[in-house]
């Protein structure tokens, strides 16, 4: 039992949407629906665990299929698949809250589950040995005083007016006769807990963290100094690649010397093919004749919104009486035709088949209209510019009533200077315009067009279709396309026969294959452990997982994968593992880096060749066959040496070397460089340096949270394995 409250344990979790009730203590059934039917998200305000989660997801062990079965690793401790699933059972039920899990919903509930581990097993376990808790007193303040946390005073305010006694009273008399109630409150109490831990810990990362007036000093003489001077430099391009010759043993050594920067997490290089699984004419009418077998017991169902769940529609059934503009262009018009109880259909949009019947209707009290709106502009200040704008409005609004389409001729005009802008405004509700708007639709008949001032010029309104007062209340079943069984097993036996004719592992053989059966062939490189997805197709985690298994091995083909809408066969072409790149994975990159260095060591030859006996930059530019470019005002901000290049040695060696010298050649990024600073003009230096020091010591503090962060789960060796299984 927590030392808090009753109800307290430390849950993480946020609602989705946030729904407000006016009702909330009237037998407080409001805020008891609120939290039963409210979606929730899971969401860690925990900036820390956000830093652990966005890079420690990203960076999996190797990926293997072994008896033992477990998700990840934390601080030495296993994270076992019975473990896991069970939390992420948990909260995909709470996601889903009734709803038909997707794919975005199990990967919320896999990442909450996730963070609720790493919470437990490290931030947790971090503020315990800081001594950083909340005390019952301060609970008590956060969840039952007039100053109450913002969650609490959202979830427990009537009429936008917040009483200590609306939190008492719910838990004494809703939430301890409920355990779900007690469960989700838990879970909110949670949440601001661990958000009050979270600013002690940054509120004491920061009492750690101090700017002098040195600092300061530095941070505006690096920013705002001023350095001016000339440079001559001899790009790598001068010298032919051909007369250059590099050994694989000098490409390794390379990689060998400079290790950090060829360190890689572990990848798959694939091509493969990907057959769709697209529904085909016959089964679009077989979904068509499905619907229009339903006509009849739609017609005689005195219980539409029983019909519409059984039938599985992918629209639930609207209690709600809706008006023009409220449903697809292409039906509405049809629906508000439709004659009462009479079902109608199937139509077709947005990618799917339904049925409609219009099971009430009503009449509201305001109207609906739809207009077409185009301002134009008023020349002037005076009444003339006025007249004149008012006339020229009316003109358009005459010439727009022999065309077809009046938003068409009014953006034609926009072309001309004419009308500033036109939209189609949809269809409106009365009285929800300005007022000098919502007046002039007012006064037109049930068709027509106006022109009226307004504080932003003269606006043509012209009302598309009849004002209206009506409502229907509709039932619709509802069905995508989807491919049926003939369909699926035609595409499978595409994908299999191409796959029955991989079997000698010639180099080419996949590339040959596709091009004889015309299979277009698509690659995907650098695909990590913990990726979702391959090249942004759905469904394909199945390959990931075929990628990663330790039995897979160069050159091997897949078995048809079934990737929802897809049948996939790949063709594993390279393996990256973790670790220090070989020179075959890196081969181009390195071959660059070791031809730019033995470049550079010849031009820095030529440089100090030169340079001997040499008293100018112009001498010195003479003797390598170059020129003298001048740069200004440059400092450590400076992205880049204009004509020399974007190395930060360039930027390094302007600042750091002696005025009225000249440096000696230095191999960058692009070239070899030599510097000489005529002049340097630096900022005069306050006597109150407080605002550059909040500046800097602000820098330094966000620094400080990542870098402890970025410490913490090194330190804890945080593995996610996730991708096995979810």
């Amino acid at each position: 039992m927590s030392k808090y409250v009753p109800f307290l344990h430390l849950g993480l979790i946020f609602k989705r949407k946030k729904h407000y009730f006016a009702n909330l203590l009237k037998k407080y059934m409001a805020l008891l629906n609120k939290l039963r039917n409210s979606t929730w998200v899971l969401v860690f305000v925990l900036g820390a665990l956000a830093l652990f989660v966005a890079s420690d997801y990203f960076s999996s062990t190797k990926y293997s299929f072994s008896d033992e079965q477990r998700v990840g690793e934390i601080d030495g401790k296993e994270i076992t698949f019975i473990e896991f699933d069970a939390r992420y059972k948990t909260l995909l039920t709470q996601i889903a809250n009734g709803q038909s899990e997707t794919q975005d919903m199990k990967d919320q509930a896999s990442m909450y589950a996730w963070n609720q581990i790493i919470q437990e097993l490290i931030i947790d376990k971090e503020y315990q040995k800081l001594g950083i808790d909340v005390s019952e007193a301060e609970a008590g303040a956060l969840l039952y005083s007039d100053d109450a946390h913002p969650t609490i005073k959202q979830y427990f305010s009537n009429e936008g007016v917040f009483s200590p006694s609306n939190v008492t009273n719910f838990v004494k008399n809703v939430a301890r006769k409920d355990p779900k109630m007690m469960s989700q409150f838990e879970m909110i109490v949670g949440n601001i807990v661990n958000e009050v831990k979270f600013k002690k810990y940054n509120a004491l990362l920061a009492k750690s963290i101090y700017a002098t007036s040195l600092d300061a000093e530095d941070e505006l003489i690096s920013s705002q100094g001023q350095l001016n001077g000339k440079s001559i430099t001899l790009n790598y391009a001068t010298i032919d690649d051909k007369t250059i010759k590099i050994t694989d043993d000098e490409l390794k050594a390379y990689i060998s010397k400079h290790k950090d920067d060829f360190k890689q997490t572990a990848s798959r290089d694939i091509e493969y093919i990907l057959v769709d699984v697209n529904p085909s004419s016959k089964d679009t009418q077989a979904l068509v004749n499905e619907l229009t077998n339903e006509l009849v017991a739609f017609n005689s169902t005195e219980d539409d919104s029983l019909f519409v769940t059984l039938k599985n529609s992918l629209t639930p059934y609207d209690t709600n009486f809706q008006s023009h503009g409220t449903y697809n262009k292409e039906i509405e018009a049809k629906l508000f035709s439709a004659k009462k109880d009479s079902a109608f259909g199937p139509l077709f949009y947005d990618g799917g088949f339904s049925i409609f019947k219009v099971v009430d209707t009503k009449r509201d009290s305001n109207y609906y209209f739809h207009a077409i709106r185009a301002d134009v502009t008023i020349p002037g200040t005076t009444k003339a510019d006025t007249t004149e704008a008012f006339a020229k409005a009316k003109r358009l609004l005459a010439e727009s009533a022999s065309t077809s389409n009046t938003l068409d001729f009014f953006n034609s005009k926009s072309n001309t200077g004419e009308v500033i802008y036109a939209q189609d405004m949809g269809w409106v509700r009365e009285g929800s315009q300005m007022e000098e708007i919502n007046k002039a639709i007012k006064s037109l008949p049930g068709v027509g067009g106006t022109v009226v001032k307004t504080p932003f010029g003269i606006t043509i309104l012209k009302l598309v279709e009849p004002k209206s007062y009506e409502l229907i209340k509709v039932a619709e079943l509802r069905k995508n396309v989807e491919a049926l069984n003939e369909t699926v097993e035609n595409a499978y036996q595409k994908a299999n026969e191409f796959r029955s004719n991989l079997n000698s592992k010639k180099e080419d053989e996949f590339d040959v294959l596709t091009k004889k059966m015309g299979i277009n062939k698509s690659i995907a490189n650098g695909i990590k452990e913990s990726d979702k997805m391959v090249t942004a197709i759905p469904g394909t985690r199945d390959v990931i997982r075929w990628v990663f298994n330790k039995e897979t091995e160069e050159g091997d083909y897949s078995d048809v994968i079934n990737c929802e809408n897809f049948f996939i066969v790949a063709h594993m072409v390279n393996i990256k593992e973790e670790g220090t790149a070989e020179v075959k994975d890196v081969r181009e990159k390195v071959t660059k880096l070791v031809m730019n260095e033995k470049k550079g060591e010849i031009l820095k030859a030529k440089f100090e060749k030169a340079m001997k006996g040499a008293t100018t930059m112009e001498q010195i530019a003479l003797g390598v066959e170059s020129i003298v470019q001048p740069f200004n005002n440059i400092n450590f901000s400076a992205n880049g040496l204009p004509f020399a290049g974007n190395d930060p040695k360039l930027i390094g060696l302007v600042c750091g070397i002696k005025v009225k010298t000249i440096s000696k050649p230095v191999v960058t990024d692009d070239g070899v460089s030599v510097i000489f600073v005529e002049s340097a003009n630096y900022p005069q230096i306050p006597t109150d340096l407080k605002l550059q020091k909040g500046m800097v010591y602000s820098q330094a503090k966000q620094q400080a949270v990542n870098a402890v962060t970025e410490g913490l789960k090194k330190l804890k060796d945080v593995k996610d394995e996730r991708y096995k299984f979810f």
